[in-house]
């Protein structure tokens, strides 16, 4: 099967209908097509798993760096931070990079000037992979991991939330989301939730669901049928609602 790609893969040509709806793919190689197919849906499934895997290991990564962002400052970043101008915001994925391997990163950025100023424009470029889907293109400058902002959810206020603070369990409660935005990862900007209102479109990624993780570092997979009432009570910290959440957990972080 394997010669029978490196047959086809060497002779292969594109065309296209001009319309972009249609590609057909020819090949002058004396190859069976028929062991194409099935070859094709196994790398295409392959490639599919591979990037749920690391979509999740993403999110445990940016766990794991709000939980070492809470051992140094006794409290989670809140979403948007003051710099020391008192008056520019700047985003909490800025605020963590020295926990993501990034501080070199952190140390260029300007906190007293705003995420699209001439000189933090420029930084777009260098986002590191943790903020980007893996299945967004490598010069996409756009995260996907996003925080639920409210008042009585994780990331409410200007003080940031402590582990105490989450009474309803750091088991039962959502840290970050996974989300399709075009929101570029400096930008102080999020999803502003607002429990009247119809709950915002999540994921966009993954078939049947998308992705998040809680606030003791554990990965969930949240079925896109998932009880509405259900899902609400875990965007808050200290709701007092009783939450049954699957057991679909995933690696976990320290410090919980």
């Amino acid at each position: 099967m394997m010669n029978t790609v490196d047959q086809f893969l060497g002779n292969y040509k594109l065309t296209g209908t001009g319309t972009g709806t249609t590609v057909r793919i020819s090949t002058t190689a004396d190859v069976n097509t028929s062991m194409l197919t099935p070859l094709f849906m196994a790398v295409q499934s392959a490639r599919s798993a591979a990037r749920r895997v690391q979509a999740k290991n993403n999110l445990k990564q940016l766990a794991l760096a709000f939980h070492n962002y809470h051992e140094t400052e006794g409290h989670f970043s809140t979403a948007a931070i003051m710099g020391p101008d008192g008056k520019t915001l700047h985003s909490w994925r800025v605020e963590i990079l020295q926990y993501v391997d990034a501080a070199p990163l952190y140390e260029q950025y300007r906190m007293n000037e705003r995420w699209d100023s001439p000189h933090n424009k420029q930084l777009l470029k260098q986002m590191p992979d943790v903020f980007r889907h893996p299945g967004a293109p490598k010069d996409s400058t756009n995260t996907v991991y996003l925080a639920l902002v409210c008042r009585g959810m994780v990331f409410e206020g200007k003080q940031g939330t402590k582990f105490r603070d989450i009474r309803d369990g750091t088991s039962n409660t959502i840290l970050l989301v996974e989300a399709k935005r075009d929101i570029p990862w400096t930008k102080s900007e999020d999803i502003h939730y607002d429990p009247k209102n119809p709950l915002p479109k999540l994921g966009g990624f993954f078939k049947g669901g998308f992705n998040v993780v809680v606030c003791d570092g554990s990965m969930r997979f949240i079925s896109e049928k998932v009880d509405e009432k259900l899902l609400r009570a875990m965007f808050t910290i200290d709701g007092g609602e009783i939450v049954r959440f699957p057991q679909q957990s995933v690696g976990q972080a320290p410090h919980a």
